[in-house]
């Protein structure tokens, strides 16, 4: 009888102490989800006024976010937070780490049916900067669908863009068309010259690229019809035509170094293209936004050091330019890597930068 007494004692203070645990645990969580909500209000604070509360991020959102996961938290504020991080880290071309905030945050979004075209659209374009366009495509393609859904069906062009501009960086140019001749058509239903004009710009890159010169160039006048400045791409159409001091006028009135450097590379100025490459290299808003810039400058830069002699500086370049595309490269199949590597974009095939690599470790002029 003492025996059985002594276990219920035992028994009832093991099951207070784990109470008392409880009690403390949910105090405790209780405590921290209410500091992650500080957090997380200091963060918009800071967001709706950067210049007084700017230096408390990214942190506020990191200290948030982590109690967040610790607690298993699923909610509006911890896809907001992801989203937000994940666009700041790709500014700062940290890639990695914004990838791990938009899958972190991205199955939460499709649970809770809160921004998941934002978070689909930002890993699109994260995929963008990494030359894997399939799978761009593929994240673009599901947030239209969203995006349709939820607004009973209208197009949204900027992701008619987006994709159209991802079939034309693989080089599959009748299926770009089809998309940005679409957001030409929306933008003038809608009457909006600024949609329009950028509609215009597409269409004649896209032009520039199947070598439809004459249709680049009208392309190019309806633009500046609307903008009221030349459009770089008609830089780039002079070049073709061998009319490198035109263009060179043209790159010069848009401050458009990379295009300038290409320019002077034409006519073997090598000083000036090695000042307007170096100028582009420095660029930091397009070089960690626009993947293809950042390739072209590395390829501009090997170009322009091997016809300098410099083959030591020439590889380096070149090598940059094809550790930013190998892995993409190598994810195609033959027809679509072929295709993904004869694409120009901003003067330059992605196929120079193999070229140039091999041309220059070979000891050749």
């Amino acid at each position: 009888m003492r025996m059985r007494k002594l276990l219920m004692v035992i028994l009832a203070t093991v099951t207070l102490i784990a109470l008392q645990k409880d009690v403390l645990y949910s105090q405790s969580m209780e405590q921290e989800l209410a500091k992650a909500e500080s957090y997380f209000n200091y963060g918009r604070r800071a967001e709706s006024m950067p210049s007084v509360y700017g230096h408390w991020l990214p942190k506020a959102y990191e200290d948030a976010l982590a109690i967040y996961k610790k607690y298993g938290v699923r909610s509006g504020e911890v896809i907001y937070v992801c989203n937000y991080l994940g666009i700041y880290y790709k500014r700062k071309g940290d890639y990695g780490r914004a990838m791990d905030y938009y899958k972190w945050g991205l199955p939460i979004a499709k649970e809770l049916n809160i921004s998941l075209d934002h978070l689909l659209v930002n890993m699109g374009n994260l995929y963008s900067l990494h030359f894997q366009f399939l799978d761009a495509i593929s994240y673009y393609k599901q947030a239209l669908e969203v995006v349709n859904k939820e607004n009973d069906k209208k197009v949204d062009d900027n992701l008619l863009i987006a994709l159209g501009l991802s079939y034309l960086n693989l080089g599959e140019y009748e299926k770009a068309q089809t998309y940005l001749e679409r957001t030409l058509a929306l933008s003038k239903a809608a009457d909006d010259n600024r949609r329009i004009e950028i509609a215009y710009g597409n269409l004649a890159l896209l032009n520039l690229n199947q070598g439809n010169y004459k249709k680049a160039q009208e392309f190019c006048n309806a633009y500046t019809s609307i903008s009221q400045r030349q459009s770089a791409t008609l830089g780039e159409i002079y070049l073709t035509k061998g009319e490198v001091n035109d263009a060179i006028l043209i790159f010069k009135n848009l401050e458009d170094s990379l295009l300038l450097g290409k320019a002077y590379l034409i006519k073997k100025d090598f000083s000036n293209s090695l000042k307007c490459f170096q100028a582009a290299l420095n660029n930091e808003e397009l070089k960690w936004n626009d993947s293809n810039y950042l390739l072209a400058t590395y390829i501009g830069l090997g170009q322009t050091f091997e016809g300098m002699g410099n083959h030591n500086n020439a590889r380096i370049y070149y090598k940059n330019a094809t550790e930013l595309i190998s892995t993409p490269v190598n994810m195609l199949e033959t027809a679509q890597k072929e295709r993904f590597l004869n694409v120009e974009r901003y003067g330059f095939k992605r196929k120079d930068a193999f070229i140039g690599l091999e041309r220059v470790s070979k000891g050749k002029q």
